[in-house]
């Protein structure tokens, strides 16, 4: 731009001096050339004559030579100060004649302080607008993209915590809209998944109940003979006394005696009708911290005569200290009731043992859980044991390897559900001839 600039005005210079040269004389067009100088403060304008001295200098010799050769000539050279100067000649010719030469001369700071203030304005804009850019993209990031993406994180810690109520309502119309959407309908269809599971586990929990209530009444049947057994002989006495009442044979104390031997004999058979009462009744499960030393000894009393009609002695060690475990008493009772009675029918005399112990466990489906305190019920018959091959199976609802008429299969299924749902378990260890061991583990403690 300097060159072109310095080209133009010594052009339009030399025009002017040639003219002025030409009628006015030579000091005429070096005022002219004066004027001009004081008119351009930034250029310094001056006369280049062909007769001065080049001087010492390079740039003066290649001044002098352009202009003694008549062409223009510009370059840039470092002036005395130390400044780069941009140095222009352009020939005058007056009637043809070469007369001399316009100098131009101009220091190149002020164009590069522009040049360099230029720059750092533009950078600066740039920078601004960067910036500016930079916090709308930030802005509107947060507010279109950074605030819904957040929604949908707290949302989904919310439905991994359970909480499938939570709803976003995103109303953008891009993909994160149509994900908040997709998310608010995930957690409707969980949520009717899960009443679907509720409902479903409900019936499964009812059909449960149902069927444990069942099979215990399918064991009162079996104790029902060895109960009219044990009614028969106190019926006999009632009614031996209460003839020889009636008849007059005795009379006072005698008669008196007789009246209370009917009565001990009446509440004997109304306390072994109780029990059979209580055990078939169905109540719902209440669990609690209990001794389970007197829920074992009843469950002794009740099935005795059962055992009896198959020559098997039922013998009950319930130690010196008392085992407590968390258990609703009935569902324990049912479950150890079937359990014993599995094993009188599998023996047909000798010695069943039911022992109670604890121990600190880990249930086998839970082995790096710490141990807890159990309470364990073991029962030991000294029957013909169980098969390997059948072992596995023990447990599956109607699965038995006794005769028909003698067993539902649903006895051991029923107990392993019971004790399932009290967070317990059942050990089977048996050889073929040598008998089984039913341990039955409980916990002593609540959840």
């Amino acid at each position: 731009d300097m060159r072109r600039d310095h080209r133009v005005l010594g052009k339009a210079l030399a025009v002017t001096l040639a003219y002025v040269w030409s009628q006015q004389g030579r000091a005429a067009a070096l005022e002219v050339l004066e004027d001009a100088n004081l008119q351009h403060s930034h250029v310094d304008i001056s006369w280049l004559a062909l007769d001065e001295s080049p001087g010492a200098e390079p740039a003066a010799r290649e001044l002098r030579a352009a202009a003694e050769a008549g062409r223009e000539w510009t370059r840039t050279r470092s002036g005395a100060a130390g400044e780069d100067r941009l140095d222009t000649v352009v020939p005058l010719l007056v009637g043809g004649e070469l007369v001399g030469a316009v100098r131009l001369s101009e220091s190149m700071a002020p164009r590069r302080e522009y040049v360099r203030t230029s720059i750092v304005r533009a950078v600066s804009a740039a920078g601004l607008s960067v910036g500016v850019s930079a916090g709308l993209v930030l802005v509107l990031g947060f507010w279109f993209v950074g605030r819904p993406i957040r929604g949908l994180v707290q949302q989904a810690r919310r439905i991994g915590a359970g909480d499938l109520s939570v709803r976003g309502g995103s109303r953008q119309h891009d993909e994160i809209g149509m994900l908040g959407r997709e998310l608010d309908a995930m957690c409707d269809r969980l949520v009717e998944a899960g009443d679907r599971v509720a409902a479903e586990t409900a019936s499964r929990l009812a059909a449960m109940e149902q069927l444990r209530h069942a099979e215990r009444l399918t064991t009162v049947g079996k104790l029902a003979a060895g109960v009219a057994h044990d009614l028969g002989t106190p019926l006999n006495v009632v009614l031996g006394r209460a003839r020889m009442i009636a008849s007059g044979e005795v009379t006072g104390d005698a008669a008196r005696d007789n009246a209370r031997i009917v009565a001990e004999q009446a509440e004997r058979m109304a306390h072994t009708i109780r029990q059979l009462l209580d055990f078939a009744r169905h109540r719902p499960a209440q669990r609690a911290v209990a001794d389970l030393a007197p829920l074992v000894e009843q469950v002794h009393v009740l099935l005795t005569p059962l055992a009896r009609k198959r020559n098997v002695h039922l013998r009950l060690e319930t130690g010196e200290r008392p085992c407590r475990a968390y258990v609703d008493a009935a569902q324990f009772q049912q479950a150890l009731t079937n359990v014993v009675v599995n094993g009188i029918q599998a023996m047909h005399d000798g010695d069943l043992t039911v022992s109670l112990s604890q121990a600190r466990r880990s249930a086998p489906d839970q082995p790096d859980r710490p141990p807890r305190e159990h309470a364990c019920v073991a029962v030991t018959d000294r029957g013909p044991g169980i098969p390997p091959d059948v072992l596995p199976r023990i447990f599956d609802p109607f699965f038995t390897t006794k005769e028909v008429g003698e067993g539902t299969g649903l006895g051991l299924s029923v107990a392993y559900g019971i004790l399932r749902d009290h967070d317990g378990w059942i050990d089977v260890r048996s050889e073929p001839g040598g008998g089984a061991c039913f341990s039955l583990w409980l916990p002593v403690e609540g959840p």
